[in-house]
């Protein structure tokens, strides 16, 4: 066995301590454009208050998404090998579950993302574009995975992310539970750091 203790491991740890599903921490900043519409909307407050309340999700469920370079069979003096193809698939859309607050304004921060690139009336962008899409309308995700101290001990770092869907909402006078939804977001990269 070796001596040599990772950096992150400040405190003496059992081996039969393991990582649980419960433990994490989302962040998520918002694009320009959003930031934008916020202040506009509500010039009479802080925008940037306005910004910090609607970003507390409720987070309740995200499934960091599988991570694969893929072989490929090469075929040399009549038997076939596996290579690695050295090429990382697109990733798919990432789901997280939420609660929705008493004011919904958690929900309506990720609806009104979804329109500033689609207006509901006029089916259009709110913004021009101007080839400038991830400057514009994209974001960074992070998820912190916590130990039992619930200090950060892995950071997943998705960057250029923004929405592609928005769950729909179940009302019901037979079932008085807190109400839930789920929004869906693409990313381009994603980068994993052990803290």
């Amino acid at each position: 066995m070796s001596d040599i203790k990772p950096k992150h491991n400040y405190l003496q740890q059992s081996i039969t301590n393991k990582a649980r599903s419960d433990k994490f921490v989302c962040v998520l900043t918002f694009p320009k454009a959003l930031q934008e519409i916020n202040a506009k909307y509500s010039a009479n407050v802080n925008p940037n208050k306005i910004i910090t309340d609607r970003l507390q999700f409720s987070v309740y469920g995200i499934t960091v998404p599988p991570i694969s370079v893929p072989a490929v069979p090469v075929s040399q003096y009549q038997q076939t090998f596996n290579v690695s193809s050295f090429v990382r698939p697109a990733y798919g859309p990432v789901s997280i579950k939420f609660a929705i607050d008493s004011e919904y304004l958690n929900y309506y921060v990720i609806w009104k993302w979804l329109n500033i690139m689609n207006d509901n009336l006029v089916a259009i962008p709110e913004r021009k574009n101007n080839g400038q899409f991830l400057a514009n309308y994209a974001s960074d995700f992070q998820i912190f995975g916590l130990n039992e101290y619930n200090q950060s001990v892995i950071q997943f770092y998705y960057k250029s992310c923004f929405p592609v869907s928005l769950g729909g909402l179940t009302y019901s006078y037979q079932n008085p539970a807190e109400l839930n939804s789920e929004f869906s977001f693409e990313f381009n990269q994603l980068d994993v750091i052990l803290q």
